[in-house]
């Protein structure tokens, strides 16, 4: 009888899905996207069709700089979730992708979908980290001499 009630108490004490991606949200927003990772990822392994958690471990992912593995989660995300993350998901896709490769017009063609996404106000949140991380690459790179001659 013991034995049940210490289980008991431990299913009672134990943070609900909805609690851990609370959590995990805000250790994204104050920047501790490791930690971030992990929650989602816990979350992801309950939840593998979840496009909202998928599209959340792979925001952490870019920011930790696995843009393989935060494409690869980008690319499950599947058509029950919003527009305006599918807006996102694919911007910061192309982005991650374009860093990954040097592709200079690529990144600065992700930054512009981004700079839409944040203007139109129904982006999520970590589409302005994005942006400045965009921005960053772009003010710490050269543009191609061919780039450079038509401007």
């Amino acid at each position: 009888m013991n034995f049940l009630l210490c289980i008991s108490l431990l299913l009672q004490t134990a943070p609900s899905p909805a609690e851990l991606g609370n959590t995990a949200t805000d250790l994204f927003l104050q920047g501790e996207f490791g930690q971030a990772a992990g929650i989602f990822q816990e979350l992801f392994s309950r939840m593998p069709h979840n496009g909202r958690i998928a599209y959340n471990l792979a925001a952490a992912g870019f920011l930790l700089g696995s843009y393989a593995d935060a494409d690869s989660l980008l690319g499950m995300i599947g058509e029950g979730i919003g527009t305006d993350t599918l807006n996102s998901a694919t911007a910061i896709s192309d982005l991650a992708l374009a860093i990954q490769y040097e592709d200079y017009g690529g990144v600065e063609a992700a930054v512009e979908a981004l700079r839409g996404n944040v203007s139109s106000g129904d982006s999520p949140g970590c589409d302005i980290t994005a942006l400045e991380a965009g921005i960053n690459w772009l003010d710490n790179h050269e543009p191609p001499e061919d780039q450079d001659q038509q401007q």
